[in-house]
């Protein structure tokens, strides 16, 4: 029993004072004191059996806080909100249906003579006994694999939306007590610190939501092939995600079959995101059955001389349709507020090079129609033109008949070619077709006037490498392409990986052009050929064996294809030129090694 100071008025209290809520420490303990005193009366003026009644009466109104109140089931701990009214209860119950019962209740029972510390008291009983409970069904309710980020954030907003809306804790002591509840072997009745908490509900929701991409920024991506994907990914893996990139794909894509997944899902943006034009959108006379003759080195492009740019050697007059075609092929090329080579996927409105087996087309030009471009033995004035001949950049060995060539009986002669890859999403695979107009129409025949196949037993004039005679060297170009996307997770598709315009300002799904998706240069390939001397491999560009070399070291060009493209580049294993004793030498062992019957008068193929 706590000690106070004794009040002056003690004496003339009555009886019914011991009803009263005290209203200070002082006041409490004199009324308490009060009782006693008219417990004494009563005992002495009525005898052992009143008294006996009295005290019973006064005991129905104190309660027993360790026996009476089970805690353990309480929502909360707070005096007014949670235990005021299941105390007020129970004494209406006992009998003790004054207003003011409670209070003194509760000072009595502490012993402590202030209402602040009695209820505090009581608070600490309550706290000492109840387990805290969760507001939300546990873990599952949070739905991890939709919360769209594994952000600090993000994740206590998901434990907000799934706590009940009468909680009497905070979104903190709702992590604090979720991570209580899924560590048994670990428990601590409050759970452990917030940081604590906060990293295990990280690691679980990268363990059902992923590491890497989310619905809420994504994943900024230049290229749409699977490799590329994977790269970018594997990349972006924090060092605590708690499982690997196999893990991490399978998760995101929600199968085991991600590969194929990534394949489809570039597919599908290369299809549907990136503009598309096709020849014809260059010039209407670029139907199918023009473009196939004009591989084939055959109609008035081919057959015609003048300028395609309009400075007319008089000799040679350009005709409208050349003039025309070549102001289009320069527009297409140069194209920015309209579709172009530089912003779209070019597709073949003819029997492509899809069939290529070799992966690799090369174009191999015998004459120059142009002057005034400093460019092949064409001039302007000369009357010349007819039948003069492009830069010399190779050496003809044999045609695919065998034919041979030898002593650089073809003259000069000019071939340039391209590679791509076996996925067919690489920007090198799906943009091959704006190579070749690059190579083909541009470049070389626009900006040249390289035309013509080289010779009369040549099949095409631009085909399929293993279709193309056998020659010493080609140059080559290759595509550089970033294809602005980025990498999402749909809402819409339960999550799963997703590719969306990049608006390459932040935000995701905004409003870009069609033009800005896909951005398109052209340069000279990048490869890798054997040095003449030491024979390690050197960079060499502008190289076409050089290149599929490359493509080969990087998994993109099987070994067999490589093989089959070195049959008709004679020379890919040694740095040469377009002529001499090494060129020849070149030429001399292909046809030897593979020629069925050897020709007179050609090749020596007895040493």
């Amino acid at each position: 029993m706590g000690t106070v100071s004794q009040s002056p008025s003690f004496e003339k209290r009555n009886r019914h004072l011991i009803k009263y809520q005290a209203q200070s420490p002082t006041r409490s303990m004199t009324v308490f004191r009060a009782s006693l005193l008219f417990v004494f009366f009563v005992q002495g003026v009525f005898g052992t059996t009143e008294t006996q009644k009295l005290r019973k009466a006064r005991d129905i109104c104190l309660v027993d806080f360790e026996v009476d109140f089970d805690f353990v089931n309480f929502n909360g701990c707070s005096f007014n909100r949670d235990i005021r009214g299941p105390l007020i209860s129970m004494l209406n119950q006992r009998g003790c249906t004054h207003r003011n019962d409670w209070k003194q209740t509760i000072i009595l029972e502490s012993q402590l003579g202030n209402l602040k510390l009695a209820k505090q008291w009581v608070q600490q009983k309550c706290e000492a006994k109840r387990v805290p409970k969760t507001c939300s069904n546990g873990l599952a309710s949070l739905n991890l694999p939709s919360v769209g980020k594994c952000s600090n954030m993000q994740l206590r907003s998901a434990v907000n939306d799934a706590m009940t809306a009468d909680c009497r804790h905070n979104v903190m002591a709702e992590m604090r007590l979720l991570y209580r509840d899924n560590h048994p072997n670990n428990y601590v009745r409050e759970g452990p610190e917030f940081d604590v908490a906060m990293s295990w509900l990280v690691q679980e929701c990268y363990q059902q939501y992923g590491c890497t991409v989310d619905s809420l920024k994504g994943l900024r991506l230049r290229e749409c092939d699977t490799a590329s994907v994977k790269e970018v990914i594997a990349e972006k893996m924090p060092g605590d995600c708690p499982h690997t990139l196999e893990a991490e794909l399978a998760l995101i894509t929600g199968t085991q079959a991600y590969d194929q997944y990534i394949h489809d899902m570039c597919t599908d943006a290369w299809e549907n995101i990136a503009l598309s034009t096709q020849f014809t959108d260059i010039d209407p006379n670029f139907n199918g059955a023009f473009m196939k003759k004009h591989n084939l080195g055959l109609g008035y492009l081919n057959e015609e001389t003048g300028n395609f740019r309009g400075d007319n050697d008089p000799a040679y007059p350009i005709s409208t349709d050349s003039l025309t075609t070549g102001i289009n092929i320069d527009m297409f090329y140069k194209a920015t507020e309209t579709p172009g080579s530089g912003n779209s996927v070019l597709r073949a409105n003819f029997d492509s090079f899809d069939q290529c087996e070799n992966q690799s087309v090369m174009c191999c030009w015998g004459r120059d129609r142009q002057s005034g471009d400093e460019n092949g033995t064409c001039e302007r004035g000369a009357g010349n033109c007819d039948d003069e001949n492009p830069s010399d950049n190779t050496n003809l060995c044999y045609a695919k008949d065998f034919t041979p060539y030898p002593r650089n009986a073809e003259e000069a002669i000019h071939c340039h070619g391209f590679a791509w890859g076996d996925d067919e999403n690489d920007p090198i695979s799906q943009l091959k077709m704006n190579v070749y107009f690059y190579v083909a129409m541009h470049d070389h025949m626009y900006s040249r006037g390289y035309v013509e196949r080289i010779t009369d037993d040549t099949a095409f004039m631009c085909g399929c490498v293993e279709d193309m005679p056998v020659v010493t060297r080609s140059d080559c170009s290759q595509v550089r392409a970033k294809f602005n996307l980025r990498l999402i997770r749909d809402e819409s598709n339960d999550h799963r990986l997703s590719v969306v315009p990049d608006d390459m300002t932040g935000a995701i799904g905004g409003v870009v052009s069609d033009l800005d998706v896909l951005e398109v240069t052209f340069a000279a390939c990048r490869g890798l050929r054997p040095d003449g001397d030491t024979g390690n491999l050197v960079m060499r560009n502008n190289d076409l064996a050089a290149h599929a070399r490359q493509l080969n070291l990087e998994d993109k060009l099987s070994d067999d294809k490589l093989e089959k493209i070195f049959e008709t580049l004679a020379g890919h294993s040694t740095l040469i030129g377009n002529n001499g004793p090494q060129v020849e030498e070149v030429c001399r062992q292909s046809y030897c090694d593979n020629a069925p019957v050897i020709a007179p008068n050609t090749y020596d193929c007895s040493v």
